[in-house]
């Protein structure tokens, strides 16, 4: 997730911290200055192939689905325009990043970079923005796994779905991370299906809506009242907090795929295309029945397997805030220091099995509360645009460019520029995104 340490992959980049000299120019702390550079590790595990397949494996998220209908938003021009700038902008902030993470070996995290960039006040505001965040990006593996199942099977409303699929989620909450860990694969995965399905669907039929070799009617100028929305939509392609030296490839691999994905749906299907193109491919006659099944599978799969991973750090960090995490003594008047601290005794076995049931309460709040406002949200698009527009503008563009005016001490005109149009962009398109959601709902 977001707020986990980088791994030792993004060390392993950098193969000497830099000098004084150059720490000093960045206007460090200065009673980090004083210290001597400590050494990166020597060296990462993971080969250049491992690197590059987990920063694909990060970039790529399930907001690739809602490429397509950004297109419909901004057209060919605006669309392509925006895809690459985001690119290119967000590749600027994650080399801030890196180089931030690298005046400093105990620099491991985004709230540690905010804490040397604003102080430590900020760590706050750094976490509540990454449980927000995390919040939304739960939310929206709901919707995608509810809206792929009532594509399947439209006897079952997709309100009934969040709700079956809150029986198969819960559990998972409650699994240590390592056996976690493995699912996110997954992920990949069925992106890369996803990819191979909308080809081999749009080259297997000729006739329109649907085909690759007959398209569906598209513009090129962008729809102007609705081009705030493609902001966000788009700009969900980005997480570079977390990005290493295979950085580049990762970027343009993952770029390619988005634009792959968003060009041809919106050449299958046209201003008619889904919030999720996997709904079309669905419900289009002449597709191998099999393969859009597999494909839906897979969709589902996916936010099934990602939940716990996306919800924990947001569960932990409420427990955390409740004091559930580091209950003691104090928190049972009926058990003593020496109850507490004895593993076999009842006082401590008590004590373990309140901690438990306030855990499993937490997490099982927080679900619901996750799956209500899927419902009360049903808009898969309008979630993705407020997750781009607002949290990915602020964690993804304005916050590495102020962390960097903040540490080098000065203000540059092209960062000014950035800082300007970014805030613009997050505003108007979070603003887009909220109305456009009161008048579908009106």
């Amino acid at each position: 997730m977001r707020s986990q340490r980088l791994s030792s992959v993004s060390y392993a980049t950098l193969s000497r911290r830099p000098s004084v000299r150059h720490r000093a120019s960045w206007g460090v702390l200065k009673s980090q200055d004083e210290a001597p550079i400590a050494e990166a590790p020597g060296g990462g595990t993971s080969t250049f192939g491992q690197s590059l397949f987990n920063c694909i494996a990060i970039l790529l998220g399930v907001g690739v689905l809602s490429e397509s209908v950004a297109f419909t938003y901004a057209a060919w021009i605006g669309g392509f325009v925006l895809l690459g700038t985001y690119g290119i902008l967000t590749y600027y902030t994650a080399k801030i990043l890196v180089r931030i993470m690298a005046l400093d070996v105990r620099i491991n995290s985004y709230a540690d970079i905010a804490r040397v960039a604003f102080g430590p006040r900020s760590i706050w505001l750094t976490i509540s923005m990454f449980c927000l965040e995390l919040f939304t990006l739960s939310v929206i593996l709901v919707l995608l796994f509810s809206d792929t199942l009532h594509e399947l099977v439209l006897s079952i409303s997709s309100d009934m779905w969040k709700i079956i699929g809150l029986a198969f989620v819960l559990p998972t909450c409650f699994l240590p991370l390592n056996l976690l860990a493995f699912t996110s694969i997954l992920g990949i995965l069925s992106i890369v299906l996803l990819v191979s399905t909308v080809l081999i669907n749009g080259f297997s039929i000729t006739s329109t809506p649907g085909s690759l070799l007959r398209p569906a009617p598209t513009s090129l100028l962008p729809d102007w009242p609705r081009l705030p929305i493609a902001f966000g939509l788009l700009m969900d392609l980005c997480n570079p907090e977390r990005f290493d030296s295979m950085i580049t490839w990762a970027y343009v691999i993952a770029t390619v795929l988005y634009g792959v994905i968003a060009s041809a749906g919106y050449l299958m299907f046209g201003n008619a295309v889904s919030d999720e193109v996997s709904k079309d491919l669905v419900n289009t006659p002449g597709y191998p029945r099999w393969l859009n099944i597999v494909m839906a599978v897979g969709l589902v799969i996916n936010p099934l397997s990602k939940y716990a991973l996306c919800t924990r750090p947001l569960s932990t960090t409420i427990e955390s805030l409740l004091g559930i995490g580091n209950m003691s003594v104090g928190a049972d008047p009926h058990t003593s220091a020496a109850d507490s601290s004895d593993p076999k005794s009842s006082g401590h076995k008590r004590l373990l099995t309140k901690q438990t049931l306030y855990i499993v309460l937490t997490r099982v709040v927080l679900s619901l509360v996750v799956v209500l406002t899927a419902i009360l949200i049903p808009s898969f698009s309008i979630v993705m645009s407020f997750l781009g527009a607002f949290s990915a503008f602020l964690l993804c563009v304005i916050g590495p460019v102020c962390a960097k005016c903040a540490v080098e001490g000065r203000w540059k005109w092209y960062d000014v520029i950035i800082l300007v149009v970014a805030s613009s962009m997050a505003i108007s398109g979070t603003i887009m995104g909220f109305w456009t959601s009161c008048l579908n709902e009106a």
